[in-house]
């Protein structure tokens, strides 16, 4: 009788822990890790942006969030005392603190940085609003040690990482294993779905990956609806691959607290659901009829009330002070 409830008591998302490492042959991703350049053992090639000396730019791990290489910009101090502002989608540009000139780096940091390739932030926490900040680094720039990079056989891996790795399910993952630092040996033990080149959902996360690495330098208006549809479908995507339901999405994001935290609630309620609401309304096919038109339902009320999904807490708050 014991067994038989312990068995109806697990989630069934554990079946997600089925798939491949991510670090494993049979995964097909065939991941390589790389620390592009050391704060402190290479801190003597630094050039200050100022000094009108052609260079790379450096990018520290501050500026990297979720699908995003420039979401703060430099304004000024060093070390502790570095002042950094926050920057937002649609014109944001790269305001580093340091340069670093392209004959300074170590020969395969030099012909890795004509690629485009995957970026993550290593300093991070199982409790934090979102633990895996992955984003796709451009060519024509280097990463401090605190921006592990990833590339891989083929060029359509990278983005497709990126949009897998950003997901709520897969952050998920990572917080069952991360403390305070995402490294490499954790990356590679995680479940990840194996890499299919004619699986359709594959090629359009990795489309999605890309639009939303456009938009961060696009300038117009700041649409962030425009964002938040491109990353629900995302998300509704991952889950798929990984083969959770809704139910088990519901799930998974009681492990994520902290979102929508700036967000205002729908009348009546304690606390903002938008980003939740808004990966389910999108979600046709993935989830039932009533479930789709009950979220949609409920995204239009909370725009109605001026929550927007998938905006980061203290990216909301900085953008309230500037209104």
């Amino acid at each position: 009788k014991f067994l038989i409830i312990l068995c109806f008591s697990v989630p069934k998302f554990l079946i997600i822990h089925m798939h491949p490492r991510f670090g494993s042959l049979e995964a097909q991703w065939l991941p390589r890790f790389s620390r592009e350049v050391d704060m402190t053992g290479d801190r003597d090639k630094f050039i200050n942006p100022g000094d009108g000396v052609e260079a790379l730019t450096l990018i520290e791990g501050r500026m990297v969030h979720q699908h995003r290489v420039a979401a703060k910009r430099y304004v000024s101090g060093r070390g502790r005392r570095a002042v950094w502002d926050v920057q937002f989608p649609f014109g944001s540009s790269l305001v580093p603190q340091w340069l670093i000139r392209n004959v300074d780096l170590r020969p395969d940091v030099r012909a890795r940085v004509n690629e485009c390739r995957a970026g993550f932030c290593d300093i991070t926490g199982q409790t934090n609003e979102r633990t895996v900040l992955a984003a796709l680094i451009p060519e024509g720039v280097v990463c401090g040690n605190k921006v592990p990079t990833v590339d891989f056989a083929s060029g359509v891996l990278p983005s497709a990482w990126v949009g897998i790795a950003n997901s709520f399910t897969f952050d998920w993952l990572v917080r069952r294993l991360v403390t305070t630092t995402l490294n490499f040996f954790i990356l590679r033990s995680l479940p990840i779905p194996a890499w299919d080149c004619d699986d359709e959902h594959f090629a359009s996360i990795g489309d999605k990956a890309r639009i939303l690495s456009a938009l961060e330098r696009e300038v117009g208006e700041r649409d962030f609806w425009k964002l938040a549809r491109i990353r629900a479908m995302i998300e509704v995507l991952s889950a798929r691959l990984y083969g959770i339901s809704v139910e088990d999405f519901d799930l998974v994001l009681r492990d994520f607290p902290q979102i929508d935290r700036a967000q205002s609630p729908i009348a009546g309620e304690v606390a903002s659901t938008v980003t939740r609401d808004m990966v389910v309304a999108s979600g046709e096919g993935w989830a039932d009829e009533y479930q789709v038109d009950r979220a949609r339902e409920r995204v239009e009320m909370a725009k109605s009330a001026g929550s927007v999904p998938f905006v980061p807490n203290q990216h909301a708050r900085a953008y309230g002070r500037k209104q």
